[in-house]
């Protein structure tokens, strides 16, 4: 192999993750829109960056805003609810942290890209992430309610 080809190799490499986080994000929206019934707001998908924010009538949480990016081969999703009830969510997040906690901060859940999507941009584990995610959501939504 020449350093021609190594650069083909790279190139491609890089090309296949750059993809795998759209086929990730593109997942994360389906699972909120189709299985948790949040109405989408926004949903821009650009580069290694993303955000969507929603809202759902039926939800004590009154928006939840999203934004991803990949740093290497991982996928940090921010979540940021806002909700009715600050004091309860503001209670919740320091039970769990065990810090004082403003709701200005972040909520960061890191993803391995190669675990949820294959190298021909295949979902895979989709039960799994599907679970943590309404896990997550109907957590926050009962903290707050």
């Amino acid at each position: 192999m020449g350093i021609f080809d190594g650069l083909l190799d790279f190139i491609r490499s890089y090309a296949v993750k750059a993809q795998k986080d759209d086929v990730l994000f593109a997942a994360i929206h389906r699972i909120l829109t189709e299985e948790l019934g949040w109405q989408s707001k926004s949903f821009t998908m650009k580069g290694d960056e993303h955000e969507a924010s929603y809202t759902n009538p039926q939800s004590p949480i009154h928006e939840l805003e999203i934004e991803a990016k990949r740093i290497g081969n991982q996928f940090i999703l921010r979540l940021e609810a806002e909700t009715l009830h600050r004091e309860k969510m503001e209670d919740f997040l320091e039970g769990i942290l065990g810090i004082e906690f403003d709701l200005d901060e972040e909520i960061k859940v890191r993803f391995p890209l190669d675990y949820y999507v294959t190298d021909t941009l295949d979902l895979k584990n989709e039960n799994e992430l599907e679970e943590k995610l309404i896990n997550l959501i109907r957590e926050l939504e009962k903290r707050v309610s």
